[in-house]
């Protein structure tokens, strides 16, 4: 892994719309469509539109109220893999593997802007996809939950047509496991009001 020492912002764009995230997509045009499909859900949520082209769990308005300031979730969502051009390893059969990119991509993010409320959500990108029973109370402690649970689901919309769509195996399953501890931690919240 190697961050350019004169990395800048412009710098840092240019190299994510120069790294494929994968075929025909770079880094910084998934960020973008990751911000786009968030929109599009809390548009979903909170104008009562009917969508087909995405899968959502009916009791998510629950987590409206506690999503943070919507610029630095645009910000974060943008730039969540801001890493990836930096550590990308190319296997012998030629697939792409970004190994501890949200580390990567927060260390990245701060060599430019310094600690602020957007490293932290980029270091925690990945904890709504990976993590198990044992880490929900941790999770749900923390101000950034929702933002983190609408985030994971807007990149596996993001990233559905590289599953084969929404009814693709590969999305049910991804789709599974966020709702899965999703519910999970309401259901931890909901013991802690009591």
């Amino acid at each position: 892994m190697t961050i350019p020492e004169n990395l800048n912002q412009d710098s840092l764009i240019n190299d994510m719309k120069n790294c494929l995230q994968t075929t025909g997509m770079s880094v910084y045009k998934h960020g973008e469509l990751v911000v786009e499909n968030y929109n599009k859900i809390l548009n979903i949520l909170t104008e009562d539109i009917e969508d087909n082209n995405f899968r959502l769990p009916n009791n998510l308005k629950l987590l409206l109220p506690f999503l943070l300031d919507s610029d630095i979730i645009k910000t974060y969502q943008l730039f969540h893999d801001a890493g990836k051009p930096y550590c990308l390893v190319v296997d012998e059969k030629g697939k792409r593997h970004f190994p501890d990119h949200a580390i990567i991509s927060k260390m990245v993010w701060e060599k430019i802007y310094g600690k602020d409320d957007i490293s932290e959500l980029i270091g925690m990108d990945m904890d709504i996809h990976l993590i198990k029973n044992d880490g929900i109370p941790e999770f749900a402690s923390r101000p950034q939950w929702a933002t983190l649970v609408l985030t994971g689901l807007a990149e596996i919309h993001a990233n559905s047509e590289m599953f084969g769509g929404i009814n693709s195996i590969s999305f049910k399953i991804k789709y599974k496991q966020i709702i899965k501890r999703y519910n999970a931690i309401l259901k931890y919240l909901d013991t802690q009001t009591k």
